[in-house]
């Protein structure tokens, strides 16, 4: 009925109007793009043994490879430090499911990120 009370013209820039607020919401949802994360330094292989002592250089190149292959084929790289560590591992489950990973690719990302989040 509103619909009928209102011109082409002003349905029109209605949408236009809902689509630019949802478009801005969504930019404050995802994260900041940005360039893939530098390769995997010793450091980093001492933060990831800190926190699981199986991890090892091959295994964070590993996630790093993969975050490189699959993160941005439908999205850029995100910026690791823009999103808190906690809500690393529900995007990473997502994601990985998108992507297509097995549970052990999912995990090699997720340590990679959680490890170059805080170089």
């Amino acid at each position: 009925m509103l619909a009928a009370l209102i011109g082409p013209t002003a349905r029109r820039g209605a949408f236009a109007a809902l689509a630019g607020t949802l478009l801005l919401g969504a930019g404050c949802i995802f994260p900041k793009a940005a360039p893939i994360p530098g390769p995997v330094t010793a450091a980093d292989v001492d933060r990831g043994r800190y926190r699981w002592p199986e991890v090892d250089e091959r295994s964070l190149v590993q996630g790093r490879d993969l975050f490189a292959s699959h993160c941005n084929a439908c999205h850029d790289y995100p910026l690791v430090t823009s999103v808190p560590e906690g809500d690393w591992p529900s995007i990473v489950e997502k994601m990985a499911r998108k992507a297509k990973l097995s549970r052990e690719q999912s995990q090699l990302v997720l340590r990679f990120v959680l490890v170059a989040r805080v170089r």
